[in-house]
């Protein structure tokens, strides 16, 4: 029961989740530098539910989930390619109630297992079934096939990619920046 595990998820609160999040933050080789870890706990103040950590059994760290609520105009800026996600900053992060179409910028997920996986899901979803009655937007890069495979199945549509950065990365898929919202599937 999702509920049941509800207790291994925490809010990105200080450093020491930072460390771990940093050490698991999943990048192609020569990207550009990450955001910075005042970004990242700045988005936990604004958004908590959505910029957590999951712990296995033991207490120690299995996951986390970031995601920043910026500013219509850094949506733009991200979408049009005027901008690349390491130069987001505290300025660019806005609260979600004050926004008539809050957008949600999907910074990075991960999980050591689909276990921890499925239990940060069950976190996001019952976040974004409170919002079915509101307009949003949920945008996120991916750069792995089974990443934008799943971003596809849960309704977002991808805007550009960029094929250059996949030749000169040696990538397998090119990076592909989504948008959408989750309603459809959510109504499900």
């Amino acid at each position: 029961d999702p509920e049941d595990y509800s207790q291994h998820i925490q809010t990105i609160a200080n450093d020491s989740y930072l460390e771990h999040i940093i050490r698991n933050i999943h990048r192609p080789k020569n990207s550009p530098r990450p955001v910075k870890k005042s970004l990242i706990l700045e988005a936990a103040k604004i958004l908590p539910e959505l910029n957590v950590v999951i712990k296995d059994d033991g207490g120690f760290y299995a996951g986390h989930s970031i995601v920043f609520p910026i500013r219509q105009e850094t949506y733009t800026k991200l979408q049009n390619r005027e901008i690349f996600e390491n130069e987001i900053g505290t300025r660019d992060l806005v609260h979600p109630d004050i926004s008539e179409n809050p957008v949600f910028y999907n910074y990075d997920t991960t999980a050591d297992s689909n276990t921890s996986l499925y239990y940060l899901a069950q976190h996001y979803w019952k976040y974004f079934k409170l919002l079915q009655d509101k307009s949003y937007t949920f945008c996120t890069f991916s750069i792995r096939d089974d990443s934008q495979t799943f971003n596809q199945e849960l309704g977002l549509k991808p805007v550009w990619e960029d094929r250059k950065t996949q030749q000169e990365r040696g990538l397998e898929v090119p990076p592909r920046f989504y948008s959408g919202n989750f309603k459809q599937h959510l109504s499900k």
